[in-house]
């Protein structure tokens, strides 16, 4: 309307808007929205006039920016960006809905996606600020970063670098680098692999950090194919750093326009073998594989030699380890096959071959989506109540890992997944097992002697049973199943047991060295925080706080047994 023009010109809603008397400013203020359409510059002027003044203005800003689409006016839009330094939006609630920091970057990313990349760019910035300021170093971690959570939208973040990749480029590739650096994890290795961006996934973000690695890759191919020139001034950054994740975009952007950059990608990977094993979590050569791929047909024939050359004497520290020994040669079977063999040396074509005996036809493993299945026990469950005892003692001392393996691409379980399946047998045939029990050896792993008495408690046995198995494992080197003896004797509390199973329970609850630590809090150098930063839990999930448990539960089933735990609780 032209009231609002004649206003606005004549000083009269700035003087309005100064008013003391917060009636008038609300109500003048609930007018804006209706009015940035048209007079979007003039609304953030008013607005700007009060930026930082106080909490209800800010708060008021930010009520009339939920009602604006913040891509009408660049001053308008500068202002949002302002209220994302100031934290109006720092895990703001209800931010999913309209007017959310994220509900804003979605419009903005159809409309201006290069103003989205920008406004994301300061997102990322404030939460980086906000955690070195707490010192911490990971600004997607939520207890101290200040990104909301609620109403992310990784279609916001597509939209943005797919729309403008050059924008996002320059608001998010220095922010990857800086947080990278502050995140490694081995500053000993010859690429140094960070805590945010080392586990990565080919197919698909799940979450926001995810995303923006994914834009950043997108777009340094974007300017590696269509501005060669600005890409090569980018790679002398990359090139600079030891960080495993700058390495990674380095080889995702040469091969994005492999003949254009043929001779210095190859010279690039005979410089540095660790450059040789770029890739995804499950498939931790393929990026190195297809800069290869694209780069081989195309280089001069001095540097093919050079590259061929490296590749023949590449074998990972791992395949060179005992657990790595079936794999030797595999990283060098994924790289030949990438290579370009119709310019190859003799040399190159027979070991290829040499490779394609062990691991068949000549493949590049390509990443695979994430997916989601259970371990499967070494020993099918079919098989295992046909089991005799002295296979079930052979195959203990067999599967005496903890861990799963990879064998053929699948996963095969260890201790654990057999454990689960010993269990179930102990039920079948407490007995039995509470017999061969005792024919354990004392190494046997802990998943063993637990599984045989959480199997024994399940199973229905008599408590004399039961109470001699736990006071078999007791004695053992190590007392290997603390948690599992305090437990199966709390689970029947209102049994008759003897001093001599309450004294268990007294030892675990007093002289167990589990914790070892206040786990469940930082200490000085700022160790990590378990179990949420709550005491409680930590304690319920230790040896000691588990034995201080079945003691309340067995005062509770009888307090006739205060007389002999009264020391331990005073203890």
């Amino acid at each position: 309307p032209a009231w609002f023009s004649i206003a606005y010109r004549e000083g009269d809603l700035a003087r309005w808007l100064a008013d003391p008397n917060d009636t008038v400013v609300n109500e003048l203020s609930s007018a804006l929205p209706a009015r940035s359409r048209d007079h979007a510059e003039a609304v953030a002027s008013l607005l700007d006039a009060h930026f930082g003044e106080s909490d209800s203005w800010t708060q008021r800003i930010q009520w009339v920016l939920s009602f604006c689409q913040v891509d009408h006016d660049r001053k308008l839009f500068e202002l949002f960006l302002k209220m994302i330094d100031l934290g109006a939006f720092d895990k703001q609630r209800g931010s999913a809905g309209m007017g959310g920091l994220w509900s804003h970057l979605y419009d903005l990313s159809i409309r201006r996606p290069d103003w989205a990349s920008e406004a994301l760019g300061r997102v990322l910035q404030r939460s980086w600020q906000a955690v070195r300021t707490a010192g911490e170093s990971n600004p997607f971690d939520s207890s101290h970063a200040t990104i909301p959570s609620a109403g992310y939208n990784d279609e916001a973040t597509t939209r943005a670098y797919q729309g403008a990749p050059i924008e996002f480029l320059a608001h998010t590739l220095g922010f990857v680098l800086e947080v990278g650096a502050a995140n490694v994890e081995d500053a000993t290795e010859q690429l140094r692999r960070d805590q945010i961006w080392c586990w990565r996934d080919h197919y698909s973000g799940h979450n926001l950090q995810s995303w923006i690695l994914k834009g950043v890759e997108y777009s340094l191919r974007h300017l590696a194919t269509n501005e060669p020139h600005a890409f090569r001034e980018i790679t002398a950054r990359l090139r600079a750093t030891n960080l495993e994740t700058a390495h990674f975009l380095l080889v995702r952007g040469y091969a994005a326009s492999g003949q254009e950059f043929a001779d210095e990608a190859a010279d690039y990977l005979v410089e540095d073998p660790a450059r040789l094993a770029l890739g995804y979590m499950n498939a931790p050569h393929y990026a190195s594989a297809d800069l290869i791929r694209t780069v081989s047909p195309y280089c001069s024939k001095g540097k093919l030699r050079a590259l061929e050359e490296r590749l023949l004497g590449y074998y990972p520290h791992f395949e060179k380890t005992p657990d790595g020994r079936h794999y030797y040669g595999h990283g060098q079977f994924e790289l030949l096959s990438a290579f370009d063999l119709r310019r190859g040396s003799p040399a190159a074509q027979r070991r290829l071959q040499e490779l394609e005996h062990k691991f068949g036809p000549a493949r590049v493993s390509k990443p695979s989506p994430i997916t989601f299945a259970r371990v499967p026990s070494p020993i099918p469950d079919a098989a295992l109540h046909k089991m005799t005892d002295e296979q079930w003692l052979s195959a203990l001392a067999r599967y005496h890992m903890g861990k799963a393996t990879l064998k053929n691409g699948d996963l095969t379980g260890g201790a654990i997944e057999l454990s689960r399946g010993l269990e179930h047998e102990v039920q079948s045939s407490p007995e039995r097992f509470a017999g061969l029990l005792r024919r354990f050896p004392p190494d046997t792993h802990l998943y063993y002697f637990c599984a045989v008495i959480r199997g024994l408690c399940k199973s229905g046995a008599d408590m004399t049973s039961i109470l001699e198995a736990c006071q078999y494992v007791h004695q053992l080197p190590g007392r290997p199943a603390g948690r599992e003896i305090c437990d199966c004797i709390a689970n029947n509390a209102k049994a008759d047991w003897p001093e001599s199973a309450l004294s268990m329970v007294s030892w675990y609850a007093t002289q167990d060295p589990d914790p070892e630590g206040e786990s469940w809090r930082p200490g000085e150098s700022g160790e990590s925080v378990y179990y949420g930063g709550d005491i409680l839990t930590a304690g319920l999930n230790s040896v000691r706080g588990g034995a201080a448990r079945a003691i309340a539960i067995l005062l509770g089933a009888g307090l006739d047994r205060l007389g002999f735990l009264r020391a331990t609780i005073e203890r």
